[in-house]
């Protein structure tokens, strides 16, 4: 029986302390929201974790251009189109287009079952106008 009682009193302590945690982090965000040096330290923050994700996006693509296309680590793929062997600068671009290509064309699984996931043009997006406006007279 202290078992059960235990586990209730445990959810209700975390329940207590996300509660708490939450309220802290409202009064925190009103003080930065509020401070001048609040916003510009968030901004700082924010910018400092961009950057490291557009580094760590670049590393990854030296990565895979150096496994698909053969270039030393660290060399850019610009760079290097004397030493790419051309079956390479044929084949991995058409694959990668292809396998683009069937993803995208596969319909959603929350779709309904039609024949087509895609809407139908309507005479004004076949003749190249948004709006049945774009055909009024100027006057």
């Amino acid at each position: 029986m202290r078992i059960a009682e235990g586990g209730a009193g445990a959810a209700i302590h975390a329940r207590t302390l996300r509660l708490e945690l939450r309220t802290r982090l409202r009064i925190l965000a009103r003080e930065i929201r509020n401070s001048d040096l609040g916003i510009v330290l968030a901004a700082a923050f924010i910018g400092a974790v961009v950057g490291l994700g557009v580094v760590i996006v670049q590393e990854l693509v030296l990565a895979i251009h150096t496994g698909l296309f053969a270039v030393p680590f660290g060399t850019r793929l610009s760079s290097t189109t004397a030493m790419i062997e051309p079956w390479r600068a044929m084949v991995v671009p058409t694959v990668g287009g292809l396998v683009y290509g069937s993803s995208h064309s596969l319909p959603d699984a929350g779709a309904p079952a039609t024949s087509s996931t895609r809407s139908r043009p309507t005479p004004f997006m076949a003749a190249g106008c948004r709006s049945p406006t774009a055909f009024a007279s100027p006057s």
